[in-house]
């Protein structure tokens, strides 16, 4: 992976609108490479907040629309 595409995934997928479990792996990646390359991955806008209860709130509404909507 590029410097480049770690900064893409690293600001894309760790905010609350990613998975819980693909926000992990790349919050791991995010902190190994900063601890490796701090200088290069200072300005990368990581999210290290958990909102697997957010995320939970978000599909249990969409599995009731669905359900309303008999999909």
């Amino acid at each position: 992976i590029t410097a480049r595409e770690m900064y893409y995934e690293g600001e894309l997928r760790t905010g609350p609108q990613g998975r819980s479990h693909y926000r992990a792996i790349v919050q791991e990646m995010a902190r190994q490479v900063m601890a490796v390359h701090p200088n290069l991955f200072k300005g990368m806008m990581i999210d290290l907040s958990d909102y697997s209860l957010s995320r939970r709130e978000s599909e249990k509404w969409t599995d009731q629309k669905r359900k309303e909507l008999g999909v």
